[in-house]
């Protein structure tokens, strides 16, 4: 009974020797230097040692890539099911991608586990050790400088650092350097952390234009952990000085332009001025212009070095002022001449109008003066045939009543007339006969003397219309 027990126990302590020799796994590491973020290659070696050919999986331990793994991103198999004929050797790629935020300087580890399809008894989980170094480096920089730089002005520069490993990296001493600025700064960075420092140079205005080298470096004790590199160019400098004046004053304004050529090329400018076409009328420019294009006033010329260029332009609108106080002053005159006058006009009130037509109409008569005080002024209105006054008159009575041909003819005497007085004349009328439809009455006149010459001056004819009529 103990015997068979201890051969039992013999049996099982050997099955894994067994399958061993069965199965030899090995691996060949391909890449020599592993840093935090990349990929180690390794080529994994499989020995059948069994008589008959076998299929054997190649997986990688699910629990030891991520998520659940801290080290591992993911492992890729090129071939994860190997057919290997009796007693051969098949080969196949394993490649391991690192998490980023690995720490250097140390060796980390996962497993494939390789089994064989025919028999899952046969199977052996092989390890992976892979050893993790710093980048050669760490220190990822870069810079915005521009391709091109004017000399004369201030170059600001910023340079971008980026720690790329999960280490602490302080003492960092930054220098930017190039044959025309050098600068130095000392900073501490973080695992991952990004930074960005700026710095200024002041380009003297008579640098060479040409091409000139940017290096950036970041050292720590004196050892390189990053670098950046790149040409810029120093273009040709006109150094040209612009300088922009405006005077005003009672309704002129002058603007002043002006440009230095302070550098030493032959350079072609231009001014620019926005000057609509009213005003345009109104300017003048002590040069002439290139050329006016829509609203813009241009001028175009070449300055040497040392030489300056001055353009003005004057807005005057005096000339427009006198202009506009001489014709308001022909508007008085002719005001004067011609709007001061004596005038008269006539208007007619209803009194009665019935069914039958108009029977009886007020008229009046308005005299206005405008001019200087008047004598013997006479003021002549007609009734025609069909109508006669009722002798209603108000507060002035008629000085004559003459019958003739056309009617009655009324002549009022006004022996004075003031300046700007007015004299309001009324009379009533009565029809003889009903009128139906339209009644038309003449002209009233006002009559004066000026400058030795008789002025007869007519109103408005007077137009009524019975009610019948409308």
């Amino acid at each position: 009974m103990k015997r068979g027990l201890i051969l039992v126990l013999l049996i099982l302590l050997l099955i894994p020797s067994i399958s061993a020799q069965r199965l030899f796994v090995t691996h060949d590491i391909l890449t020599e230097k592993v840093t935090p973020g990349g990929t180690a290659v390794f080529q994994l070696n499989l020995r059948n040692n069994q008589n008959v050919e076998d299929t054997f999986s190649i997986t990688p331990d699910e629990f030891s890539i991520a998520p659940f793994s801290d080290i591992v991103e993911n492992i890729e198999i090129d071939d994860g099911n190997l057919k290997i004929s009796a007693n051969s050797v098949g080969t196949t790629i394993v490649r391991i991608r690192l998490k980023e935020d690995l720490k250097p300087g140390r060796t980390y580890g996962t497993f494939v586990r390789v089994r064989s399809l025919s028999n899952p008894n046969l199977k052996i989980d092989h390890d992976l050790t892979i050893s993790v170094v710093p980048p050669d480096e760490i220190i990822e920089i870069k810079s915005n400088i521009p391709d091109e730089v004017v000399p004369g002005r201030i170059l600001s520069i910023n340079v971008d650092l980026r720690n790329k490993v999960n280490l602490i990296i302080d003492n960092i001493d930054i220098s930017v350097d190039s044959e025309l600025f050098s600068e130095k700064s000392t900073i501490k960075l973080f695992p991952y952390q990004d930074s960005t420092k700026t710095f200024e140079f002041e380009i003297p205005p008579a640098t060479l234009p040409g091409t000139y080298t940017l290096i950036i470096t970041a050292t720590k004790a004196n050892k390189l952990q990053g670098a950046y590199l790149k040409d810029f160019e120093i273009i040709k400098n006109p150094n040209i000085n612009e300088r922009t004046e405006k005077d005003s004053g009672f309704l002129t304004t002058t603007v002043n332009l002006m440009k230095s050529n302070n550098g030493n090329l032959v350079v072609n400018e231009a001014f620019i001025l926005e000057i609509n076409g009213f005003k345009r009328m109104f300017t003048s420019y002590n040069i002439a212009p290139t050329r006016i294009q829509d609203n813009n006033v241009v001028w175009e010329f070449e300055l040497v070095p040392g030489e300056s260029y001055s353009v003005n332009a004057t807005t005057d609108y005096r000339a427009l002022f006198v202009l506009l106080i001489a014709f308001g002053i022909f508007l008085g005159v002719m005001w004067y001449l011609y709007g001061r006058r004596v005038t008269i006009r006539k208007a007619v009130f209803k009194v009665k109008d019935d069914k039958g037509g108009i029977s009886e109409i007020k008229v009046l008569l308005h005299i206005k003066n405008r001019l200087t005080n008047l004598n013997d002024v006479e003021v002549v209105d007609v009734v025609p045939n069909f109508i006669k006054p009722k002798h209603e008159f108000g507060t002035l009575q008629p000085a004559k009543m003459q019958r003739g041909s056309r009617g009655i003819r009324m002549l009022w005497h006004l022996p004075e007339l003031l300046e700007g007085e007015e004299r309001v004349i009324s009379y009533e009328i009565e029809s003889q006969l009903h009128i139906l439809g339209k009644l038309v009455l003449p002209r009233a006149k006002v009559r004066y003397k000026r400058k030795g010459k008789m002025v007869e001056v007519n109103s408005n004819k007077l137009t009524y219309f019975s009610s019948k009529e409308k």
